[in-house]
């Protein structure tokens, strides 16, 4: 049984480095990876999928044997959600590969960013980039920064009452172009690049004062 487990992670492993594929999909793709978050209107799912690459890493297979196989047996390897609407915000955003895999938990989790930010782009309207917010965890925080992501110094806490994520990062337009450059995400990149430049509205409406004040009234 434990050599059942252990031998596709050391294929893949043996077959190359991972390479993701995302997709836009819905809800119902997703939901036990997503869970406990639910669908709701107009809102954007995308889900990524694993295909192995040839070449041969010993230290990667070895890597893979001793760890924990994926948290969601069967779930596609990440899954994000956007949500447009009139406060922008990625609220969604995990991986079915164990954490203790950090190359390939990462990668799943930047793929699903990069196409994300895709359908973003494709929801803008009459927003700026930079109006996209993100509402990250101890384990995302690092993935939306390489995507130039900034943190925000005082989240808004009381979004929390009104049923809403906690904005955590800020999209940056410049930062987003020089990580796509960084990766060699070219079409996304020049996507970007065609954004006007921002207005810098975001970050004068960011709070300047203790993000707890009021959280707790009645």
């Amino acid at each position: 049984m434990l050599r059942a487990l252990l031998l596709p992670n050391i294929a893949a492993a043996l077959l190359g480095g991972p390479a993701f594929t995302a997709t836009r999909c819905t809800y119902d793709e997703v939901s036990e990876l997503a869970s406990p978050s639910e669908p709701v209107d107009g809102d954007v799912w995308v889900k990524v999928t694993e295909n192995a690459a040839p070449s041969l890493d010993l230290t990667s297979a070895m890597a893979a044997a001793t760890s924990e196989p994926s948290i969601v047996v069967g779930a596609p390897a990440a899954c994000g959600r956007l949500r447009p609407g009139p406060n922008p915000v990625i609220d969604v955003l995990r991986s079915s590969i164990a954490k203790e895999q950090v190359d390939r938990c990462g990668a799943s989790m930047d793929a699903c960013i990069e196409k994300l930010l895709e359908c973003w782009l494709e929801n803008l309207g009459d927003d700026e980039f930079e109006s996209l917010g993100a509402s990250a965890t101890l384990y995302t925080s690092d993935a939306f920064e390489r995507f130039g992501f900034a943190e925000i110094e005082f989240p808004d806490l009381t979004a929390l009452g009104r049923g809403e994520p906690i904005v955590t990062h800020r999209a940056r337009l410049s930062a987003a172009i020089l990580a796509c450059d960084a990766r060699g995400s070219a079409a996304l990149a020049e996507e970007l690049r065609r954004q006007p430049p921002p207005s810098g509205k975001e970050e004068a409406a960011a709070p300047k004062k203790d993000p707890w004040a009021g959280a707790f009234k009645l």
